[in-house]
């Protein structure tokens, strides 16, 4: 234990001193690139009016908004257009005219090292978008908001191998195949692989210089990128820190094709908890303390009761009376009509010392977690704010709400990160709000396995070979290597049931599969065919996995075939 900790130290170390490094050094090229900004400054200024740099709010690591500087390519006002926010191609009538030659060679980035200087940005990274452009993307790619968790990069792998955005019409699909080049920096991530990149995009503007004179040059970035591709994920990771062994972990788009292990991608979901009515009013219950006032009457002008597991008090004269879901009102008036039989108009006041009766459990990576005790209608974010926040280590798309022993319909991640309001629901008595930390994220691998269990994505992420491997592979001769399955859950209310052919994997015909946390991987045996199959051989065994397989998920793969 003590030597993975040292070695985890080790790795945070490393990972701290080469982000620091990236900040020196850009400050260095920044300085020695003044004399072409000076130039740039006066074409600029010639060409059009208007400032030379132009900065934008952007989201960043974490999401943590930051400005983003660039040389200004377009006309001044161009950005009140909100379709430029998702693409600018070098038809865009906004862009200037030194604008065009800017943005073809990159330069407009160069501000950005200054931004790379102050620790908001690195070298390599999945680039900064606006956000408008990251809200619609997140809304139709799944998982894209996951690129949220590195740091944003001054180039990346689509930069150097997508030559030019597609037009707004098509800007989904065109960040698709951007994603699919940051999905595999971010699992394959490594110092090999940021001086590759680095290198490639100097080779793509010296190319762009070269293009009327050396057609030949016209591929060389092409072919460079898809040999990093299949080069750079057998070097060793980049050590990381703990919160960010989050950001790389693998995204969930696999497309299906030739290319792709991916036999069948269904995606799931089930129609979110209702947000429930607001009840204003406190309803006593067990546990709850009150106090019992008679006024004028010995022995009954201050009485302390707890309310009994069944809602009852025993009190004098009257024996047990329960008090369970009544209002303070309607236990008052039940009093004032019982001890009427004994005294004539008795006066009755009740008050609610201690509220016992409504706790919410707040588990995991909370600044204070604990149980909170509900005295007025409190909302799930009220409760999240109760708990203090979260710390850093907050895994948000793994938190769920348990309610009655079952993991409810109810996305928080998309709560927090996204502001779905209609998810911000009324909490009941007994509701468990559970956040786990990046420290306990695992991949579950069963079925026709040697040694089924958990992985431990602790030491960054895992592929479906590096976690079959891990748990000894599949059995031989009993293991359907083509059909195996993978179930993952995107949120509570979202999910994705894969068929793979892993047998294409072992064989070089295509590229591994990238591992969320909580996914669960089923090597089938011969004789599973559908997914109730499926669901019926994993059903006896999978309780010991049901704090990560959302029952949604299995609910639904009972009707996709």
């Amino acid at each position: 234990m003590k030597s993975a900790s040292f070695t985890q130290s080790l790795q945070d170390t490393k990972f701290r001193l080469w982000h620091f490094a990236q900040r020196i050094l850009a400050l260095m090229l920044l300085i020695a690139c003044l004399p072409l900004i000076a130039v740039i400054y006066v074409l600029v200024k010639v060409d059009s009016r208007g400032p030379l740099i132009y900065q934008q709010e952007r989201p960043g690591r974490f999401g943590k908004n930051f400005n983003a500087f660039k040389i200004r390519t377009m006309c001044v006002g161009a950005d009140s257009n909100p379709e430029l926010a998702h693409a600018v191609t070098s038809q865009t009538p906004e862009v200037t005219r030194v604008g065009r030659y800017l943005r073809d060679l990159k330069l407009d980035e160069l501000p950005q090292l200054w931004n790379i200087a102050r620790g908001e940005m690195e070298f390599v990274g999945p680039r900064p978008i606006a956000p408008s452009l990251q809200k619609h993307l997140e809304g139709n790619i799944p998982g894209f908001d996951q690129r949220l968790l590195a740091y944003p990069g001054m180039t990346s792998l689509g930069q150097i191998c997508i030559e030019e955005n597609d037009s707004p019409e098509n800007v989904v699909a065109d960040w698709k195949v951007r994603f699919e080049g940051e999905q595999h920096y971010l699992l394959h991530r490594n110092l090999t692989y940021d001086f590759t990149i680095i290198l490639l995009t100097a080779g793509y503007c010296l190319r762009k210089v070269a293009r009327k004179i050396l057609p030949l040059f016209q591929n060389t970035a092409a072919v460079l990128c898809c040999a990093v591709m299949l080069g750079c994920s057998t070097t060793t990771t980049l050590p990381m820190s703990s919160a960010d062994q989050a950001g790389f972990s693998p995204m969930s788009v696999i497309p299906v094709g030739d290319d792709s292990p991916a036999i069948d991608v269904e995606t799931v979901s089930v129609e979110s908890l209702a947000v429930g009515v607001e009840d204003p009013i406190y309803r006593l219950g067990p546990g709850d303390r009150i106090s019992i006032n008679v006024f004028g009457e010995p022995k009954l002008d201050d009485i302390l009761v707890q309310l009994e597991g069944d809602g009852h008090v025993q009190l004098p004269l009257l024996g047990r009376v329960s008090f369970d879901a009544l209002t303070l009102d309607e236990a008052q008036r039940l009093l004032e009509s019982e001890y009427g039989a004994h005294f004539i108009d008795p006066w009755v006041v009740i008050q609610l010392v201690e509220s016992l009766s409504r706790p919410v459990y707040l588990l995991g990576e909370f600044n204070q977690a604990g149980v909170i005790q509900m005295t007025r209608p409190t909302s799930l974010i009220q409760a999240l704010s109760a708990g203090a926040g979260l710390t850093e280590d907050a895994y948000t798309r793994g938190a769920r709400l348990i309610r009655d022993g079952q993991i409810a319909a109810v996305d928080i991640h998309g709560l927090l990160n996204r502001g779905h309001m209609d998810q911000n629901i009324w909490l009941k008595p007994d509701d468990t709000v559970f956040v786990p930390g990046l420290q306990n994220l695992r991949v579950y691998v069963i079925g026709a396995i040697v040694r089924p269990g958990a992985q431990s994505l602790t030491n960054g992420p895992l592929s479906l070979v590096q976690a079959i491997g891990q748990a000894g592979g599949p059995l031989r001769g009993q293991a359907k290597l083509d059909n195996v399955r993978v179930i993952r859950a995107l949120s509570p209310v979202t999910g994705e049931l894969y068929v793979i052919d892993y047998q294409r994997i072992l064989d070089g015909e295509t590229y591994d599969m990238p591992l969320q946390p909580d996914d669960i991987v089923y090597i089938p045996n011969n004789g599973i065919g559908n997914w109730n199959d499926v669901v019926e051989a994993i059903s006896p065994t999978i309780t010991m996995f049901s704090d990560a397989l959302y029952p949604f998920v299995l609910a639904k793969a009972l009707t996709t075939d």
